[in-house]
Protein backbone atom coordinates (compact mmCIF):
# COMPACT_ATOMS: atom_id res chain seq x y z
CA UNK A 1 0.00 0.00 0.00
CA UNK A 2 1.60 3.47 -0.54
CA UNK A 3 0.78 6.54 1.62
CA UNK A 4 1.60 10.11 0.67
CA UNK A 5 3.12 12.03 2.81
CA UNK A 6 4.31 15.77 3.26
CA UNK A 7 7.54 16.61 1.94
CA UNK A 8 9.81 17.72 5.13
CA UNK A 9 12.35 19.31 3.07
CA UNK A 10 9.89 22.05 1.14
CA UNK A 11 6.95 21.49 3.73
CA UNK A 12 4.60 20.03 1.02
CA UNK A 13 5.12 23.69 -1.56
CA UNK A 14 7.19 21.22 -4.02
CA UNK A 15 9.64 24.64 -4.03
CA UNK A 16 12.61 25.89 -2.34
CA UNK A 17 14.35 29.38 -2.53
CA UNK A 18 16.64 29.40 -5.47
CA UNK A 19 20.00 29.11 -3.92
CA UNK A 20 21.91 31.23 -6.61
CA UNK A 21 19.53 34.78 -6.56
CA UNK A 22 18.25 33.84 -2.44
CA UNK A 23 14.67 34.32 -4.23
CA UNK A 24 14.79 37.46 -5.34
CA UNK A 25 14.72 35.94 -9.11
CA UNK A 26 17.23 38.77 -10.09
CA UNK A 27 21.62 38.99 -10.49
CA UNK A 28 23.32 41.72 -10.88
CA UNK A 29 24.28 42.55 -14.59
CA UNK A 30 27.87 42.09 -14.82
CA UNK A 31 27.96 41.24 -18.81
CA UNK A 32 25.93 44.29 -19.98
CA UNK A 33 27.25 47.41 -20.09
CA UNK A 34 26.15 49.92 -17.50
CA UNK A 35 25.23 47.20 -14.37
CA UNK A 36 21.50 46.54 -14.02
CA UNK A 37 20.35 43.28 -13.39
CA UNK A 38 19.83 40.57 -15.22
CA UNK A 39 17.02 37.30 -14.50
CA UNK A 40 18.81 34.46 -12.60
CA UNK A 41 19.96 31.87 -14.80
CA UNK A 42 19.14 29.01 -12.64
CA UNK A 43 15.55 29.68 -11.65
CA UNK A 44 14.73 31.93 -14.86
CA UNK A 45 13.52 34.86 -12.77
CA UNK A 46 11.76 32.68 -10.86
CA UNK A 47 13.02 32.97 -7.33
CA UNK A 48 12.15 29.04 -6.46
CA UNK A 49 13.46 26.02 -7.83
CA UNK A 50 11.36 22.36 -7.76
CA UNK A 51 12.08 20.58 -4.92
CA UNK A 52 14.69 18.08 -5.63
CA UNK A 53 13.63 15.86 -2.88
CA UNK A 54 9.87 15.27 -4.22
CA UNK A 55 10.13 16.58 -7.64
CA UNK A 56 8.09 19.29 -7.13
CA UNK A 57 5.08 17.56 -6.14
CA UNK A 58 5.36 18.53 -2.49
CA UNK A 59 4.84 14.80 -1.45
CA UNK A 60 6.58 11.59 -1.02
CA UNK A 61 5.49 8.21 -1.89
CA UNK A 62 5.92 5.84 0.96
CA UNK A 63 5.57 1.87 0.80
CA UNK A 64 3.42 0.58 3.84
CA UNK A 65 3.37 -3.22 4.44
CA UNK A 66 -0.18 -3.68 5.81
CA UNK A 67 -1.26 -7.06 6.85
CA UNK A 68 -4.56 -6.62 5.38
CA UNK A 69 -2.96 -6.20 1.72
CA UNK A 70 -1.51 -9.64 2.24
CA UNK A 71 -4.26 -11.48 1.51
CA UNK A 72 -3.40 -15.82 0.79
CA UNK A 73 -4.74 -16.24 -2.71
CA UNK A 74 -5.44 -19.69 -2.15
CA UNK A 75 -7.99 -19.01 1.13
CA UNK A 76 -10.96 -18.48 -1.07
Amino acid sequence: MTEYIKCEKCDGTGELICDRCGGTGSLPGFATFGGGFTACDVCYGNGYMPCPECDGNGYNEKWIDDDESELEYDEY
